[in-house]
C-alpha cells in the first residue's frame, strides 16, 4: 500500500477553491462535497496509483504527471515506486491551461 503525501501546492489550490465555494459562491455544500469526494479518490490511491492516466502536456515535462478529474477540477499527482509514495501536486479547475502550472 502506498503512501499519500500532500505537496504545499496542492493544498494552496485547494484553500482557494474552497474559499471560492464556501465564500463567493455562498455554497458551502459544494465545498464539503468537493471536499468528501477528494478525499475518497486520493484515499483510493493508497491500493490503485495508477488507476487515473498519464497527463499529456503539450510541452515536455520534467515530471511525469497523472491526472484525476473530480467535480470540475483535475488533481495532479506523482507515483515513487521505490518509496511506494503518492505525492498530490496541485489541484485545478479543468478549464484551466495546466501545462501554464505545472511547471
Amino acid at each position: 500500500m502506498y503512501s499519500i503525501e500532500y505537496l504545499p501546492s496542492y493544498n494552496d489550490d485547494l484553500d482557494a477553491i474552497l474559499f471560492h465555494l464556501a465564500v463567493t459562491q455562498k455554497s458551502r455544500w459544494a465545498a464539503e462535497n468537493l471536499l468528501e469526494a477528494l478525499d475518497k479518490s486520493v484515499q483510493d490511491l493508497r491500493e490503485f496509483p495508477r488507476r487515473y492516466r498519464k497527463y499529456q502536456p503539450i510541452y515536455p515535462l520534467d515530471t511525469e504527471y497523472r491526472a484525476m478529474g473530480i467535480k470540475g477540477n483535475t488533481v495532479f499527482y506523482t507515483i515513487n515506486t521505490e518509496q511506494k509514495t503518492v505525492k498530490i501536486h496541485r489541484i485545478l479547475n479543468s478549464h484551466s491551461d495546466f501545462d501554464q502550472w505545472l511547471v
